[in-house]
């Protein structure tokens, strides 16, 4: 072999996965040798087979197969099937590989048939006076992403530079014949450099040479030492300095992934669907411009508020709504320490609940007169989603919906999993009769479930009464949120003014910009609020306190026994099986 090797310890890391991938990519699939072909006295064998092989600078492969079957008795031609469907990484890869000429020696077009079989290009060619003679076939073809690009890496013994390489599988390991001779020339741009190359001969998967590889200036020859038996081929290696040879996209490339491996594109088509349906029926009417308004709109209460904001029911919508009651005479809140707080209902305030928080006071105190905190714990999560329906359904009394949000959003996330699910059983029961990757059927099924799910969270839209009250309660937000400035100031007639709206910022998140404008104002501690540290007293301090309350709250209300799902019966406690709580019985109580 001339020319520098291809393989110094420096590069074997670089070239591995090249050379694993291709050795798949362009190998056969293995089976055991068979006896020349013999029916009625017939046989036939390869006396030669060349192949020349240009590299163009724009990546592109021309390739010419010259082929000398030599036939005893009579045959109508040959076939030749090349791989074109490969797997990489999980994916399939497909060689896009176009049929230019089929001629015989002289240079005149001889008949010929391609045809897809499984992973192959099979080109059928009828050969004249293939009767007791040796003939020629001349396979010209073109191949546009033949080639392989190693970036620069840090090897053993220092950095590797990039380069670009062809990893050829000359022949082939299928023919079930012997060749007497094969050989191969590839030719590359002159202007390459740091040209090496190896080759390989042997059934599918052997690291014989019995090759000679010469180099001279950009052209590369190769040549058996010895005929090829039965299932065995020539493969060559040829690298080269990167830098002349055009490399590909990172767009290209993913192109060409999709291209192979189509169930990729299904989450690009749930993409446009769901995208068109948001557009139709998911996205709200345009809001207009908002104009600051001085107080929320009428008959909607601060979670009701909360919950037109973010098309969302949670726990800040459901404090606030403690809170507002609070401020309203419907209980108090008394801080006691180590984070628990007790609500005490009181019998002021006579104004009528809505329903929503007429069921937030039953959920809370269960018919007391008072309830700690922490004795919600591991209790009032069964009462969320009883509470966010009501909510919900209040709204939609109100003409805000049409439909719950939630039932909506959770149709969605239903069409989604339905889908994912569809694509996945539905492309491995393909897998039969398609050439499918089952990497690119499990992302497929994945993304596709991912993007109706996404687009799902965004699909519950407001009416057109809906974006009126929206565009109020935005307008809302702009007063809370800048009411030190000036032109606000003027609506501040009075302390009574930041309880009265400070539900409403909480459920916004702003409260903490509107205690700023009350805290040389608002100076004497609610009623409604007994704390420890109240002793100075102002706006930030309260509304920091109540932020320490709505987080315990939060933690609280969410919080669910780790026995909240099925118990594990356990086996035999004398089977070295037996655990506290195992077994059948068990459970607790409480008093009252």
């Amino acid at each position: 072999m001339m020319g520098r090797s291809l393989r110094p310890a420096a590069r074997v890391r670089a070239a591995g996965t090249i050379a694993a991938t291709l050795t798949a990519f362009l190998g056969g699939s293995g089976a055991s040798p068979a006896p020349v072909a013999a029916q009625d006295g017939r046989s036939w064998r390869i006396e030669s087979f060349h192949a020349d092989i240009r590299v163009l600078e724009d990546r592109t492969i021309e390739v010419t197969e010259t082929i000398r079957p030599r036939f005893e008795g009579r045959y109508n031609g040959i076939y030749r099937t090349i791989p074109v469907e490969y797997r990489s990484g999980g994916l399939r890869y497909r060689l896009r590989l176009s049929v230019e000429s089929v001629t015989d020696e002289a240079g005149n077009g001889l008949r010929y048939e391609t045809d897809r079989e499984g992973d192959n290009l099979e080109i059928k060619v009828w050969v004249p006076g293939a009767v007791d003679a040796t003939r020629t076939v001349r396979v010209t073809y073109e191949v546009t992403n033949a080639l392989r690009f190693s970036d620069a890496d840090e090897g053993e013994d220092g950095i590797v530079e990039a380069y670009d390489e062809l990893y050829w599988n000359v022949t082939g390991t299928e023919w079930p014949v012997p060749i007497d001779a094969a050989s191969a020339t590839v030719r590359l741009p002159p202007a390459v450099g740091g040209i090496r190359a190896q080759a390989f001969t042997g059934g599918y998967g052997s690291t014989g040479e019995e090759a000679t590889v010469e180099i001279a200036g950009s052209q590369i020859d190769v040549r058996t030492d010895r005929p090829l038996g039965f299932r065995e081929g020539l493969t060559v290696g040829v690298a080269w300095d990167a830098g002349i040879v055009q490399r590909p996209t990172a767009v290209g490339l993913a192109a060409m992934y999709l291209f192979a491996n189509w169930p990729l594109f299904l989450p690009f088509l749930a993409f446009g669907f769901m995208y068109r349906r948001w557009n139709e029926r998911g996205r709200d009417p345009e809001i207009g411009s908002i104009e600051p308004r001085y107080e929320p709109p009428a008959d909607l209460t601060p979670a009701e508020v909360g919950v037109i904001v973010d098309n969302r029911a949670d726990l800040r919508d459901i404090t606030s709504t403690l809170v507002d009651l609070a401020v309203r005479g419907h209980l108090t809140i008394e801080e006691e320490g180590k984070g628990d707080y007790t609500f005490r209902r009181t019998r002021s305030g006579g104004d009528t609940l809505a329903p929503h928080e007429s069921a937030l006071v039953t959920a809370v105190f269960d018919g007391r007169r008072s309830r700690r905190l922490s004795e919600l714990k591991d209790r009032f999560y069964r009462q969320l989603p009883g509470l966010k329906s009501q909510l919900l359904r209040t709204l939609i009394e109100h003409g805000v919906y049409s439909e719950s949000p939630t039932q909506v959003a959770g149709k969605y996330v239903g069409l989604g999993f339905f889908v994912g699910i569809a694509i996945f059983f539905g492309g491995l029961v393909a897998r039969a009769a398609l050439p499918l990757a089952p990497l690119a059927i499990g992302l497929a099924a994945i993304f596709s479930t991912l993007v109706i799910v996404g687009f799902g969270c965004f699909m519950p839209a407001r009416t057109k009464h809906g974006i009126e009250l929206l565009r109020h309660v935005k307008g809302f937000e702009e007063f809370l949120t800048r009411v030190e400035a000036d032109r606000y100031k003027r609506v501040i007639t009075g302390p009574e003014v930041f309880e009265k709206y400070l539900p409403y910022a909480m459920a916004l998140g702003v409260e903490s910009q509107w205690a700023g404008a009350f805290a040389d104002m608002y100076r004497e501690p609610p009623d409604w609020y007994r704390g420890h540290a109240l002793s100075t007293f102002n706006s930030h301090i309260l509304v920091n306190s109540l932020s320490s309350m709505s987080s315990e709250a939060h933690s609280t209300m969410l919080s669910a026994p780790r026995s909240a799902g099925p118990r594990n019966v356990g086996g035999s406690s004398f089977a070295g099986g037996g655990f506290s709580g195992g077994g059948f019985g068990g459970g607790g109580g409480g008093a009252f």
